[in-house]
């Protein structure tokens, strides 16, 4: 009999390594993902390890499993320093994003990530944002506010400018904008450094 009230599944279960078989039809769980709870036993626990291991050690890599969302399971994990969501198909960060201010790196590359929440000013411990391949035809504003940036990508969007309120970063030392079809700064600029940008601002 299928049980019916199981709404996810621990992320212990991931040290089920002797674990062959895992029927989760006419379940209505919220976590794992739906895209996850189609995969093999083997890769659903391999899943569920890499929480339970980035519980441990703060690093988290979901990179190119067909993420819609962020799944809920992330942002319990509010001691996390690193995270890749890089390769899957999300558009936004939710509210509860915000629990995860101890983030140190977050890659976001080739998603869909138009814009981030205004709570990410507050994420005072992050160092590098990458949102390469993210089709973004406008810098989200709260970018220029996140001012303990020292690397930022930006490459292979559709950015037309950057905005002058990016020179207040002075901790900002790679930024990588290729691929773009920038106007302002001009590109011969833009490409010289990042020094060179920040100062043309």
């Amino acid at each position: 009999m299928a049980c019916t009230r199981l709404f996810g599944l621990p992320i212990s279960m991931g040290r089920l390594t002797n674990l062959t078989e895992l029927d989760l039809r006419e379940t209505k769980l919220v976590t794992p993902p739906k895209v996850v709870q189609a995969w093999e036993t083997e890769d659903i626990l391999d899943y569920l390890a890499r929480y339970d291991e980035a519980d441990r050690n703060g690093v988290l890599d979901l990179v190119d499993i067909g993420l819609a969302a962020i799944p809920v399971e992330v942002t319990d994990l509010t001691g996390l320093t690193e995270l890749s969501l890089a390769g899957n198909t999300i558009a936004e960060l939710p509210n509860d994003f915000a629990y995860l201010s101890n983030l140190v790196d977050i890659n976001l590359d080739r998603n869909r990530i138009q814009n981030l929440p205004m709570f990410m000013m507050h994420f005072t411990n992050l160092t590098s944002l990458s949102m390469n391949q993210n089709g973004m035809a406008v810098l989200p504003s709260i970018v220029c506010n996140i001012t303990s940036l020292t690397e930022l990508g930006l490459a292979h969007n559709k950015l037309l400018y950057l905005p002058p309120k990016l020179g207040i970063n002075s901790n900002l030392v790679h930024l990588h904008i290729e691929g773009n079809n920038l106007r302002c700064p001009p590109t011969e600029i833009a490409t010289k450094s990042v020094a060179a940008t920040i100062a043309w601002q």
